[in-house]
């Protein structure tokens, strides 16, 4: 037995019912153990010609979103396309340090701290990411060119896999990844760049518009133990309540020419207990192999506010690179934290990863009946922008002694 009282575990390797162009779909079918997300795994492998190398962040970039059914009920909201891209990306630079991520993410496909262009790669940001890859060789429009293939094994980005708890015995799962467009994913090299003593300028366009996912397998970890079947054994006559946190990316559109933006982003009667904002220009939206999805820049923005019940929140306005990180460091618990000890940098956190945080959590301010923000830029903007933000929101899911599912 365990620390958490299991004396019984069960890894189930499910290979998909569908795996298209469009969907990646596994089926969890009822099992009389207690499947436990958090614990349960995609495995797969993918492989891209020599001159093309995996983004950061790569795998959570192959997906726009993940959609969860029990019972046949959708538990998912879709916010926008960029859900588990981005999603994804906001959570790990809010939740781990630098270090962990550098050192141990590379299953992951999170290889370095840095959201750069194509055009910024060199050899060793090329070598890091194709390292652990297996060259071969393959014939293309009668030329034999290196291939690679790359391994993964990564977590399930959804907030069901992000809580302990487990679901009932007997529950019929779908689960299904969504897929996105090849080129917000790879990166290509630009012309003849040099890898250690190879130069890798191969003339080969990638043209596949999904990247084929090889041999996807899902490690569904179950569970079982003496403790667990008497907690459980319960919901057999009352409902099972699961908590969780949702986190869909949404975005509100910043017109050309303007300087000065004040946005509502109420959404019904709740408040979020985090919110993680960004600024993109549309066009670094949209699927390019030269441009990485998840590079944010502050852009000209000279002031940003937020306002909850229409009082501006201590610290804002922002308006320094200072401002703003140190706004970072507070909203994610890392400022004089010892615990934390890699802590993005400021050069890089202003380079790359211009991202605000609020934690309204730690402000107590949950209860509150709305929120806004302000922003104002130095000139009218030069092109459409996006101000995405992913609000975190507490959700219930309830599953009924006779199966129907709701979420709260």
């Amino acid at each position: 037995m365990d620390k958490r009282g299991y004396v019984d575990s069960k890894l189930l390797s499910i290979l998909p019912e569908t795996n298209t162009q469009n969907n990646l779909e596994f089926r969890l079918p009822p099992q009389k153990r207690y499947l436990k997300l958090c614990d349960s795994v995609l495995s797969f492998s993918v492989e891209l010609p020599e001159n093309y190398v995996p983004d950061n962040d790569f795998c959570n970039k192959l997906f726009e979103n993940i959609e969860i059914e029990i019972h046949q009920d959708q538990i998912s909201k879709r916010g926008s396309e960029f859900d588990n891209a981005l999603g994804s990306f906001f959570l790990n630079k809010t939740m781990f340090d630098e270090n962990y991520m550098e050192s141990t993410m590379c299953l992951q496909g999170v290889y370095d701290l840095f959201n750069m262009d194509s055009d910024k790669y060199d050899w060793q940001q090329i070598t890091m990411r194709q390292l652990p890859a297996t060259k071969f060789k393959k014939t293309v429009d009668n030329n034999e060119m290196t291939w690679l293939r790359y391994n993964y094994i990564i977590p399930i980005n959804h907030g069901l896999a992000r809580t302990t708890d487990v679901l009932p015995a007997m529950a019929d799962i779908v689960i299904s990844f969504k897929r996105a467009e090849a080129k917000y994913a790879i990166m290509k090299h630009k012309d003849n760049c040099k890898v250690t003593d190879n130069v890798q300028g191969v003339p080969y366009t990638y043209t596949e518009k999904i990247i084929p996912i090889i041999k996807p397998t899902i490690r569904a970890m179950y569970l079982k133990s003496e403790e667990l079947d008497r907690h459980m054994s319960q919901f057999t006559s009352i409902e099972y309540n699961l908590d969780y946190y949702d986190y869909n990316v949404r975005k509100k559109i910043l017109g050309e020419g303007e300087t000065d933006f004040h946005l509502d982003l109420t959404k019904g009667d709740f408040m979020p207990t985090h919110v993680v904002f960004a600024l993109s220009p549309i066009s670094r939206l949209t699927a390019d192999d030269k441009f990485c999805l998840t590079k944010f820049e502050r852009h000209d923005l000279e002031s940003f506010s937020v306002l909850v019940d229409n009082m501006t929140l201590e610290n804002f306005p922002l308006k320094t690179n200072e401002d703003f990180y140190f706004q970072f460091l507070l909203a994610t618990d890392r400022y004089q934290n010892p615990w934390s000890s890699g802590v993005l940098p400021l050069l890089q956190f202003t380079e790359g990863t211009f991202i605000v945080v609020v934690n309204f959590e730690a402000l107590e301010k949950t209860d509150a009946s709305s929120y806004q923000v302000k922003l104002k830029f130095k000139k009218g903007l030069s092109e459409k922008f996006a101000l995405l933000y992913m609000p975190v929101i507490p959700r219930t899911l309830t599953i009924s002694p006779s199966g129907d599912v709701s979420v709260n």
